[in-house]
């Protein structure tokens, strides 16, 4: 059997082996008719970075975003389609729960395997987005991660937003607890 062979089956747990997924998209709230851009740098297991678009429809934010390695080439990637709504909020001041659900497209690619892999992302977010600022909590279910949990804090200035997230997964193993597990900075741009 030929070496890169032996290490199939291996690769093959190792990928099946819930993966840190944990959303780039750091945008605080769009408002009906509002859109927004967005560019992140994050490191999770490796550098990431993240393009992204959002726009307001209603009463439901629409996202889209794009997730690459900064440390490679484009042999990895994500992509993330999704929405989420407002259940208490008075849009664009106030605290809010927002549930939301995405569609995670998965892509992985190497000289052993070439594997693409469709799942769902369900969280829940809660905080306060001030017109200047915002602090927000959110705890989600991603299947490929478990459970996560992140913290953003994000500052407004003109149409431009700040962002700093720092979150964590449970990967159902006994890693040694090193927080954060992934550290996200975003600038987001309101048009």
């Amino acid at each position: 059997m030929r070496q890169s062979y032996k290490l199939l089956p291996l690769a093959v747990l190792l990928l099946h082996i819930p993966l840190m997924a944990i959303h780039a998209q750091i945008l605080s709230q769009v408002s009906d008719g509002e859109s927004a851009v967005y560019l992140n740098y994050g490191e999770r297991r490796s550098p990431f970075y993240a393009i992204g678009f959002a726009t307001g429809d209603g009463d439901v934010m629409h996202t889209t975003d794009f997730e690459f390695p900064a440390d490679s080439g484009i042999d990895r990637w994500t992509l993330r389609f999704g929405g989420r709504t407002s259940l208490v909020s008075e849009i664009p001041t106030a605290w809010d729960i927002s549930p939301a659900v995405s569609v995670v497209i998965k892509n992985r690619n190497n000289d052993i395997l070439h594997q693409t892999r469709v799942g769902l992302d369900f969280t829940a977010l809660f905080g306060y987005y001030g017109a200047a600022w915002f602090a927000v909590g959110e705890f989600g279910y991603d299947q490929f991660v478990a459970y996560h949990t992140a913290v953003r804090l994000g500052v407004s200035w003109n149409q431009a937003e700040f962002v700093l997230r720092l979150g964590d997964a449970n990967l159902g193993n006994d890693r040694k607890k090193d927080l954060p597990r992934q550290i996200t900075v975003g600038v987001n741009y309101r048009y």
